[in-house]
């Protein structure tokens, strides 16, 4: 029989059924497909035919691939089996559910980059696990050659979800420290797997036995290993592989997913990518129902579709998202998206609630830092300091690196009269994220603070620069409302520590109590102007008290490792 290789356009004959036909060309199995034979012609076409038609063929070429592939989709039932899917049958199932997954479609279909990576990693090893074991090792190495490192997932980072072939560059550049998503990674392993004939598939744990912090600590980009099956997927108890982290031990608790699920997690961490680094909360929502379309019960794709709500002023129903994620799911990271949310100023603000979320939260695994972190924040929304800074050295200890602890520290030391050591930790803060709005927003009340009103000036304009021009004069009415009606104004000289303006806290006004914005990043920094959850001075206590800072304090959505909800360090924007 004739079999067709998609990838290098290659015909080849292959009489053996007993094995899959592979391309004698690329050397490749997935994406041969039968060629059906073609019926003699009655008459031969002229030779210049060829040549009247190269033209409009070259001409028409981009359109005729795209055409090609929206055509190229197979007939698919309604269930996706839990077994490797040909890239036609991605596509089938695809449009079936109304879902353009765009280049993830192709995430775990092995390509010729993919392939030789594979095949060089691999070796001389046999045998499912062995090349399972052979391919992780590869990765591993890598890890220890510093081309990718742990990190906190606090937010998600700047460049969007990379492709397998991507991923293989990247793994090539020794002490490049890259942060990879535990997803990039699990998908490289199963299609690398793939293209050496092995039944592997993407899996997320839910938790490892003996772990003392959740595999994922955001409970929204989740955390992905590989299963392998010595025969068919789904076929058995597979084995599982953590080419992240590199854990010898299986999962306690896991959940093998189908390609589509795969792609639908995809889909999770590109919505957030959306509203954190690109500002685009409408886009944001449409990738998150469309992942949610592939998987329905995924806990971590309802908390992004809950953030993202909540973020874009649909409150209520991303309370009931996070809600239903938690009867989904009822674990650490769960509990903790709850607790922020009780923490914020709004209609759901309930400390009590908050409190036993995040108590039973750190129960389950007492070095959550995102955790501790929640319990410093209700402890200096309560002005118990000597409590917060106990939990903010404990989520230090846990996680040096976590991305809302400079903020944290600020707020703390700005509670405890220290202004310069507050500055020091909201400038640190900028420095590790100046994309933050957030960050930029709370030093400038720090200086307003300290009198120090050229530079808080300085950062108010900084923010209006960071924002998207058609937000900005809803951004401005923020601004003023949180720093005065002089904050924008025009700063003549560079700032100077010493050379303070002659305005004082009167003239600057303060925050009107008990508003509610929704503007600035949704996940913890990198947008422009992303939305959030904004308090200005509520009924309850001020997370900063309002002798200090004028205003109330609140919570922002975000930060992935934060629990997807992140501090509004001094209430309001």
């Amino acid at each position: 029989m004739r079999y067709l290789c998609v990838h290098c356009d290659k015909t080849f004959q292959h009489e053996d059924d007993a094995k899959k036909p592979r391309c004698p060309t690329c050397m490749r199995v997935n994406g041969v497909e039968p060629v059906a034979e073609a019926a003699a012609s009655s008459a031969k076409r002229p030779p210049w035919l060829w040549w009247a038609v190269a033209g409009g063929v070259l001409a028409v070429a981009g359109v005729g691939y795209a055409w090609w592939a929206s055509q190229a989709a197979d007939a698919v039932g309604d269930e996706v089996p839990l077994a490797p899917l040909e890239r036609g049958a991605v596509l089938g199932h695809l449009r079936r559910e109304g879902v353009d997954a765009r280049d993830l479609q192709a995430m775990l279909v092995p390509n010729e980059a993919v392939e030789a990576w594979a095949e060089r990693a691999a070796g001389d090893a046999s045998g499912a696990e062995g090349k399972a074991r052979a391919v992780q090792r590869a990765i591993r190495q890598r890890a220890e050659a510093g081309a990718f490192e742990r990190w906190s997932f606090g937010v998600p980072r700047e460049t969007p979800l990379a492709p397998p072939e991507q991923v293989v560059e990247w793994l090539g550049e020794d002490g490049a420290h890259h942060h990879f998503y535990p997803l990039e990674l699990a998908a490289l392993m199963t299609s690398a797997l793939r293209a050496l004939d092995v039944e592997a598939m993407v899996a997320e744990a839910i938790r490892f036995p003996g772990d003392r912090t959740p595999p994922d600590p955001s409970g929204q980009l989740g955390y992905f290993v590989v299963a392998v099956y010595e025969g068919d997927a789904g076929q058995g108890e597979p084995t599982y592989f953590d080419p992240y982290g590199g854990r010898a031990n299986a999962p306690e608790e896991s959940r093998v997913l189908t390609d589509l699920q795969a792609i639908a997690a995809g889909l999770g961490t590109r919505a957030l990518h959306l509203l954190s680094r690109e500002s685009d909360p409408e886009r944001a929502i449409e990738a998150s129902t469309q992942a949610l379309r592939l998987d329905r019960r995924s806990p971590a794709l309802r908390a992004v579709r809950g953030a993202i709500l909540i973020a874009s002023g649909q409150v209520d129903q991303g309370v009931r998202e996070l809600e239903s994620a938690k009867q989904l799911r009822t674990d650490a990271p769960r509990r903790n998206l709850l607790a922020s949310v009780y923490l914020a100023p709004s209609p759901f603000q309930d400390y009590d609630a908050a409190s036993r979320e995040v108590t039973a939260a750190l129960e389950e695994y007492p070095e959550f830092a995102p955790g501790r972190a929640t319990l410093a924040a209700l402890h200096l929304a309560r002005r118990e300091s000597d409590l917060a800074r106990s939990e903010l050295a404990e989520a230090e200890r846990v996680d040096p690196r976590y991305h809302l602890l400079p903020q944290l520290w600020a707020s703390y030391y700005l509670m405890t009269g220290e202004t310069e050591r507050a500055i020091e930790h909201a400038q640190a803060s900028i420095a590790q994220n100046p994309a933050d709005v957030q960050a930029h927003l709370l030093a400038a009340r720090i200086y307003r603070h300290a009198g120090r009103y050229d530079l808080m000036r300085r950062e108010a304009h900084e923010v209006m620069d960071r924002t998207d021009p058609s937000r900005r004069n809803e951004m401005r009415q923020v601004i003023e409302q949180l720093l005065g009606p002089t904050a924008l104004e025009a700063i003549e000289e560079p700032a100077d520590d010493d050379d303070d303006d002659l305005l004082g806290d009167d003239e600057l006004g303060d925050p009107e109590p008990g508003s509610m914005r929704l503007d600035s990043p949704l996940l913890g920094g990198g947008g422009s102007d992303g939305p959030s959850l904004l308090g200005g001075g509520g009924s309850g206590p001020s997370l900063l008290g309002d002798e200090q800072l004028g205003g109330g304090g609140g919570f922002q959505l975000g930060g992935g490792g934060g629990g997807g909800l992140r501090l509004n360090l001094g209430g309001g924007q």
